[in-house]
């Protein structure tokens, strides 16, 4: 009987181990896989997966975006590297509006931050809607993914890439020191976003829009698997010297000065509307705040399935942004 206990015992252990270990390597997202069927995990240059096909360039009807994703990889859009705090070198390109070859440096600037496994090609959907609101289109690529640095450690869930972020808003405000600057972001990118607000802020970043806000790296995982995922990143702190647990979005909030739209689909299933009603409600009372719901999309697709309810939210945050109205409340 104690053999088989004994037995039993390390039966128990062993998946414990290998369930611990498994969502610590799916907590990092370093492999990002390509067309070609292998995995990336140094800096590469952008391709059109079939997730940038199939999902990103595609409207909710079924109709492809302009540019669609071939045609992004080609348009006109100058490469800048920003050094990071981190000693990182962080891509970013600035895209050229067909229609507006010259223009002003004073012209706003909107910078888009992509999520998980992403890259700058997530900005090149808002192209037609940047020129339409005359602004300079942005689109960066966070550390370890696309042509960044990529040391091989996967993602640190905005702990890590909160300075890229400030990286590329700094460069771009050497580029351009009089334009005021505009930040959205999806998913993992909100986190980053949202734990650098002070610093882009202080930088002249002048309105947040946040989609699919994650507060911690746990909400984003089953309820069942939370146990396993305290443990896992307890196992990532001691390798990492970081502990994602307490380096999360959620302490920045309260501190928001920025004025921020949140946008989230009904049917996320990773960011429920309770967890972004949760994460819109730690932002500050007074704080010059909106949040959307909308019924039809998926996570961080909101724009391809409600394109003008979108662009007329994400007008007024611009538009208040530069003094030209007042954000709707929340």
């Amino acid at each position: 009987m104690r053999k088989k206990t004994k037995i039993t015992f390390l039966v128990f252990l062993s998946l414990g181990v290998l369930s611990v270990l498994f969502v610590e390597q799916l907590l990092r997202f370093r492999n990002i896989p390509g067309d070609d069927g292998k995995v990336h995990t140094t800096s590469s240059k952008a391709i059109c997966r079939a997730w940038h096909r199939d999902f990103e360039f595609f409207y909710g009807d079924g109709s492809s975006l302009t540019p669609n994703c071939e045609e992004a990889l080609s348009y006109p859009a100058q490469d800048v590297f920003a050094p990071s705090a981190n000693g990182f070198q962080i891509h970013y390109k600035i895209f050229q509006d067909f229609n507006k070859a010259n223009l002003a440096d004073e012209t706003p600037i909107w910078l888009h931050v992509h999520g998980i496994t992403g890259d700058w090609l997530s900005a090149a959907r808002y192209i037609k809607v940047a020129s339409s609101l005359n602004l300079r289109l942005a689109g960066m690529d966070l550390s370890n993914h696309g042509e960044s640095t990529n040391d091989g450690k996967g993602a640190f869930w905005g702990c890590r890439e909160s300075s890229d972020v400030i990286a590329v808003v700094k460069s771009l405000r050497e580029k351009y020191p009089k334009a005021p600057i505009l930040v959205s972001a999806v998913s993992m990118g909100t986190m980053a976003v949202a734990r650098a607000e002070k610093s882009l802020r202080s930088l002249g970043v002048k309105a947040i829009l946040l989609e699919a806000p994650i507060g911690n790296v746990r909400t984003t995982l089953p309820f069942v698997l939370r146990p396993v995922a305290e443990i896992a990143l307890g196992v990532r702190a001691f390798e990492d010297d970081l502990d994602l647990r307490v380096c999360d979005a959620n302490a920045a909030l309260p501190e928001f000065k920025t004025p921020t739209l949140i946008v989230n689909v009904e049917g996320d299933p990773y960011i429920t509307k309770k967890d972004a009603t949760i994460y819109f409600e730690r932002l500050p009372k007074d704080l010059n705040k909106r949040i959307v719901f909308f019924e039809k999309g998926i996570h961080t697709l909101a724009y391809n399935y409600n394109k003008e309810e979108f662009i007329k939210e994400f007008e007024n945050l611009y538009t208040s942004a530069i003094g030209k109205g007042s954000l709707p409340g929340g």
